[in-house]
Parts: C-alpha cells; structure tokens; sequence
C-alpha cells in the first residue's frame, strides 16, 4: 500500500462529504508555486505503487505546460522514506528516497 503526502501547508482544497470545496480563509496558490508531493516508499515495496503515482503527477506536469506554457510545474514529486538513499523494491530494483519523512515532519510544523 502506498501514501501519497501532500506537504503543503496551505494546500487550499479539503475534504467535505463527496464534494472538494476551497477554504475560504486560506489563500489559493499562485501557479508558480508547485504543490509538493511526497510519495512513502519503504523496503520492500512494489514498485508499481510508488512510479505509477509519480508518473501521473509527471503527465500531469506535462499537459499543464502544454496548456498553458508560461506555467512551471504543477508538482514537485519526491521519494521520502525513513531515511534519504537507495530503497529496495520487491523486486531487487532500487528507489531513490530524496527525502526523509522525519525531516519532512519537522519542515512541515514550522510556520
């Protein structure tokens, strides 16, 4: 199973019922800022889990620019696991984490 984390503190679309509803006391972000996301991989993991979501985000990056091509990236898409480095898949084949979930922890309680 797989976890996808949203580290944005001012992420501006929650959760309510069926329905996606802006907040309306937090501020939109502007287009140039991405919204940062944080795929959890740890030993073991099927790979599949942790690329397929990666390279939706990744297509998703892509039609953006073609629509509107002043626009940076949408999402920034990192690996976090306990600790930054190589994480063994089920399959003998390596992830990169470039993040640790115990720093992300910390930079996301920050103000």
């Amino acid at each position: 199973m797989m976890v996808i984390i949203l580290h944005d503190c001012n992420f501006p679309i929650r959760h309510s019922g069926a329905t996606m509803k802006l907040q309306p006391n937090k501020p939109a972000l502007s287009d140039s800022q991405p919204r940062h996301i944080g795929i959890l991989a740890y030993p073991g993991v099927a790979l599949l889990d942790a690329v397929g979501p990666l390279e939706v985000f990744a297509a998703a990056n892509i039609v953006l620019a073609k629509r509107s091509p002043p626009c940076a990236k949408a999402y920034h898409v990192e690996i976090w696991s306990e600790r930054v480095g190589a994480i063994d898949g089920s399959c003998g084949v390596s992830l990169n984490a470039t993040r640790s979930i115990a720093v992300a922890a910390l930079s996301s309680s920050t103000p």
